[in-house]
């Protein structure tokens, strides 16, 4: 099934980044670590041009990087009043009655997917995929019920993942402070 057949596919709204606080929030890819939002950035807009409710991001939504060295998908877990992505992204929202959004964001960042957009991406410097590309990615979908079980399972990996990684990271840090303490290492000095 070819991608435009079960979502709309959004171009981003082009919203300036702003040094002070404002209204409209910002996500850019700085702002995303392990295809989780971890902050964002304010915008502004030119004359407090209105912006209609299509470029704001709402839940289940999914942030397609497009722009740049790596391509990544990003699930909106939650609605955040006045979320809009920065011109790297495209914004899909899915039809969720042809298909879960955690189910398209993993096939997404599968390797199959990650060659065809590194077969059709643009760009000397910065890789650019284009809407088309994006729209006619082709893949398999199951019925409803099994993309449900799939997300499930998604899910539960993703979750022993982060505790897998915080697990290993506190042995680290406990080996380091056990090496440092018992042989005074100085850092530095």
């Amino acid at each position: 099934m070819k991608l435009k057949s079960c979502m709309t596919i959004v171009n981003p709204f082009n919203i300036k980044k702003s040094e002070v606080e404002s209204d409209y929030k910002l996500i850019t890819p700085s702002c995303i670590k392990d295809s989780k939002i971890e902050s964002f950035e304010y915008g502004s807009v030119d004359n407090d041009k209105e912006i209609h409710s299509k470029y704001f991001l709402v839940k289940d939504d999914i942030l397609f990087q497009a722009k740049g060295n790596k391509s990544d998908s990003i699930l909106i877990e939650e609605d955040i009043e006045n979320l809009l992505p920065s011109t790297s992204y495209f914004i899909l929202r899915p039809d969720l009655t042809k298909i879960v959004p955690k189910y398209l964001q993993w096939i997404l960042k599968t390797e199959v997917a990650e060659k065809y957009f590194e077969k059709n991406t643009s760009g000397a410097t910065i890789k650019v995929i284009r809407k088309n590309i994006l729209e006619d990615f082709d893949f398999n979908l199951p019925p409803l019920e099994e993309q449900k079980e799939f997300a499930t399972l998604i899910e539960a990996f993703e979750i022993e993942k982060k505790e897998t990684e915080k697990y290993l990271k506190a042995k680290e840090e406990l080996i380091e402070r056990k090496i440092l303490s018992k042989y005074e290492v100085i850092i530095g000095g």
